[in-house]
């Protein structure tokens, strides 16, 4: 199998729990951007009921950052730069 594959098969493998919390860490790393778009849609819709963490290096992956702090959660935006790293 490819990298790509064994990534894919990883995904699925974890996917079919039904977890209480997921952890990806670069679970996208390596996949061209149709692939991506698929497999962000089933990581979605099977963790929807669930939390998340997704650890990822390419800013682009990073569709909002969240912080918790002391219960309460805060949403810093989309898609942010380096510079807005700061605080956080």
């Amino acid at each position: 199998m490819s990298g790509g594959q064994k990534r894919r098969v990883a995904l699925a493998r974890c996917l079919v729990r039904d977890a209480v919390l997921y952890i990806f860490d670069e679970a996208l790393k390596g996949l061209d951007e149709k692939t991506k778009a698929v497999a962000m849609s089933a990581i979605k819709e099977y963790t929807c009921k669930s939390s998340v963490i997704f650890v990822t290096h390419d800013i682009n992956e990073a569709k909002r950052v969240c912080r918790q702090n002391s219960g309460d959660l805060n949403i810093y935006g989309n898609k942010i730069g380096k510079s807005s790293w700061n605080g956080i």
